[in-house]
């Protein structure tokens, strides 16, 4: 045989090893097979990056959290009282210039519903308006000259910022370069969508769609999950009426002086 044949042998060969090793390595960088999974149930425990979960057979599972913020979400309704500074809150409304200047705002009327939310790359911190205003300056002061109240107000915004202040139904809200005041009415619908599990309680209902091991069905990856409050969040703070009553209990409580009679003659 010649040597020019037995080199295209060995070739050959040699090829047939490679090709029949490249789905053995290809598996090994494949790794375990991953199931697809989707559910609900209610929170019997949480840690750092995880849920306890049981459904409704009462089968118990630990769900890993989404780690983008974008899919995960806690929602739930809030009392004013639970409001606290630092928190994210959103909402729309006309406003006017309180100093010359423009960049302290207030809204015109009290707001009916406020929303407390997670700033994300579509929703950031911010103001946009709801129709575009042809060049005006964000939250500019009104032109002068006359024309009606409202026209001067312009459109109404949407408003996302950190709560600073809130006191007595007065918020003050960080928006940017701007300082944007309203006042809460006293019973406002006040919703919470946030990507924060700090709040989550146990028998809350969570939802979810994640993946799992065969060799390991009760530790679940979520790729996205719900968390659904079943009870509104309440603050510790107390309103003004129960101070009052606080105030009025001590008084009655409290013993009465005692009075010496005064010497006859």
């Amino acid at each position: 045989m010649a040597s020019t044949d037995r080199a295209w042998i060995v070739c050959v060969l040699l090829n047939c090893l490679l090709v029949g090793s490249l789905p053995a390595q290809q598996a090994k960088k494949k790794g375990p097979k991953k199931e697809n999974t989707k559910g609900s149930g209610t929170v019997q425990d949480l840690g750092p990056g995880w849920v306890l979960v049981e459904d409704k057979d009462e089968k118990k599972f630990y769900i890993k959290a989404p780690q983008r913020i974008e899919d995960f979400s806690f929602v739930a309704k809030a009392d004013s009282s639970w409001l606290r500074p630092g928190m994210i809150v959103s909402f729309t409304s006309r406003f006017k210039a309180v100093k010359k200047n423009g960049q302290v705002v207030k809204a015109v009327q009290p707001l009916r519903e406020l929303l407390v939310m997670t700033p994300t790359k579509e929703k950031p911190i911010g103001a946009k308006p709801e129709k575009r205003l042809g060049g005006r300056d964000l939250f500019a002061p009104p032109t002068k000259g006359k024309k009606k109240k409202s026209a001067q107000l312009g459109p109404a915004y949407e408003v996302v910022g950190r709560l600073v202040k809130f006191r007595g139904g007065k918020m003050t809200l960080a928006c940017g370069r701007y300082e944007v005041q309203a006042d809460l009415l006293e019973g406002a619908k006040i919703a919470v969508k946030i990507a924060d599990v700090r709040w989550v309680r146990q028998g809350d209902r969570v939802s979810f769609q994640g993946w799992y091991y065969p060799q390991q069905p009760d530790r679940i990856v979520a790729k996205t999950m719900t968390i659904q409050a079943n009870e509104p969040l309440l603050g510790t703070r107390k309103s003004v009426s129960q101070k009052k009553r606080n105030v009025t209990k001590k008084k009655a409580a409290r013993p009465a002086k005692k009075t010496t009679p005064k010497n006859q003659d």
